[in-house]
């Protein structure tokens, strides 16, 4: 591969979450050799935009992307698109908090019955949800609400009252989301278990962006919006790196599959080994966390040996030597 760039938007997380005494080389190595570029982006999803060459200003347009990923197709028209996220809300004396998000826990019924009040709800409000898996669901909208919908990575531990929009038609949406609450509040009083889940948070809103300058011959990613971005660039979506041609340019936006953060970086750790043997055969490498670290690497930089490697947590709190 010619050029490939691995993204790791959690990395900053694992690597604080990882005991002292971890050690993973070719990830340090990465850091500790990798010539640095001096940006930042306030989210990984706008850093996923500016990798496509599209404007990474404003909301990132999560849910029209994240259809486009699902349906394999790019819409022929420039219509604002808003997602719903299934999540867990609880109450704390006068506040309401989001304290999780998807289903996980539900059996395939009440996933079904989840999807069937989403619908319903929705669909008496006139709007229709394109067929597609239950939750996430996205949506066209005939206007832009104009409306600042606060990310759902963001909304998670806040309290509800503080992440709900205040402007525009931000009535509406309250009331839409309030009605699936008492519709999925009604299955729960029905059901013998309650189900875990027990609303939904709108956000993600946008058109398609515009994709200008560069894009990536192909893309290894489960994540939406780097599926969505590679349909619309005309990139192929691989299983794996070993798909991948020699000549190709590849981004591989990295997730973990688990929570445990020794194990993930363990598997990440032996990616980069192989990803690094590419490198030293004439290739080039650059990490990024989805935020202020990139690191680049090609041969020339694997010579720096001087630069000193530590401890994967160190490159993030500034601790050990550089």
């Amino acid at each position: 591969m010619a050029h490939i760039t691995l993204l790791v938007e959690d990395l900053r997380e694992m690597a604080g979450a990882l005991p002292g005494d971890a050690r993973y080389p070719a990830l340090e190595l990465i850091l500790a050799r990798g010539r640095p570029a001096a940006r930042t982006f306030p989210t990984a999803n706008h850093l996923r935009l500016a990798l496509f060459g599209a404007k990474a200003g404003g909301q990132a347009p999560v849910a029209a992307l994240t259809h486009i990923a699902e349906s394999e197709s790019v819409p022929g028209t420039d219509t604002y698109w808003l997602r719903a996220d299934p999540v867990s809300m609880r109450a704390d004396m006068a506040r309401v908090f989001i304290v999780a998000a998807g289903m996980e826990g539900l059996d395939g019924d009440q996933r079904s019955a989840f999807d069937r009040v989403v619908r319903d709800v929705l669909a008496y409000e006139g709007i229709e949800v394109p067929d597609g898996q239950a939750g996430p669901w996205c949506f066209p909208l005939a206007d832009d609400p104009e409306i600042y919908f606060t990310a759902l990575h963001e909304a998670l531990g806040m309290d509800v009252a503080e992440a709900l929009p205040g402007l525009g038609e931000a009535s509406r949406w309250k009331r839409i989301m309030t009605e699936i609450q008492v519709e999925l509040h009604e299955l729960d009083r029905q059901a013998k278990e309650p189900a875990g889940a027990n609303s939904v948070w709108f956000w993600g809103g946008g058109r398609l962006p515009k994709l200008e300058g560069r894009s990536f011959d192909a893309v290894i990613s489960d994540d939406p919006v780097s599926r969505g971005l590679a349909v619309m660039a005309g990139s192929s979506l691989l299983p794996s790196v070993q798909e991948a041609r020699r000549e190709d340019s590849v981004l591989i936006d990295w997730m973990p599959k688990t929570r445990d953060a020794v194990r993930e970086c363990r598997e990440l750790d032996q990616l980069s080994r192989g990803l690094l043997e590419k490198v030293a055969r004439g290739g080039r490498l650059v990490l990024e966390d989805g935020g202020s670290v990139s690191r680049a690497v090609d041969r020339s930089a694997l010579r720096r040996f001087w630069r000193r490697s530590k401890p994967l947590g160190g490159f993030f709190t500034g601790e050990g030597d550089g």
